[in-house]
């Protein structure tokens, strides 16, 4: 029995020293963790780089931002000022817009309202030309061309009204009166 329970434990001797010999030396062990090491690097970087990719929700918004973006270039193509804006065309190429000039009716209204105008007195004068539906802008405008004032296109009604009164009528009655020997 003795032998059979010595072999027993050489056996199992035999097979630990076995199994010591088949470890890793501590250079190998350096390898292998140096390689987990550069593989877990590798993977985590790769998942970073996953996490990074846009969501569907995130391909959605950008979709959707994509096209409203894409609508404005659209229209900017076809707007000459927007695209100059932008910078997708040259300055020069936007149209100058021409000088209006006033209309036959328009020059027939105004000499009309100067004719009558020279009959009232001074007085009636801008309630005459105050009367919104009467005349409008263009007849004032015109109207004053006429009386040779100089117009700046922004002027309100109000101001062109104060300006035909004072500077076409009043200025020149004045005047005119001072030249009459009283």
């Amino acid at each position: 029995m003795t032998t059979k329970k010595q072999a027993w434990g050489v056996r199992v001797a035999e097979d630990v020293r076995a199994a010591l010999a088949s470890l890793p030396t501590d250079d190998e062990l350096k390898q292998v963790d140096r390689a987990l090491v550069d593989l877990v690097s590798f993977f985590s970087a790769v998942r970073d780089r996953l996490r990074a990719l846009p969501a569907s929700d995130d391909v959605r918004r950008m979709r959707e931002a994509l096209e409203v973006v894409s609508e404005f270039l659209k229209r900017a193509e076809g707007d000459k000022r927007l695209g100059v804006a932008l910078g997708f065309q040259k300055p020069s190429s936007i149209p100058r817009e021409r000088s209006r000039q006033p209309t036959e009716n328009i020059r027939r209204q105004a000499e009309q309202l100067v004719r009558r105008l020279g009959e009232l007195p001074l007085r009636d004068i801008q309630n005459v030309l105050l009367d919104e539906k009467a005349y409008s802008i263009q007849v004032l405008q015109e109207a004053g061309r006429q009386l040779k004032i100089p117009m700046d296109p922004k002027l309100s009604k109000d101001e062109l009204v104060d300006r035909i009164v004072k500077i076409g009528f009043a200025n020149p009655r004045g005047y005119e009166g001072l030249r009459r020997p009283g």
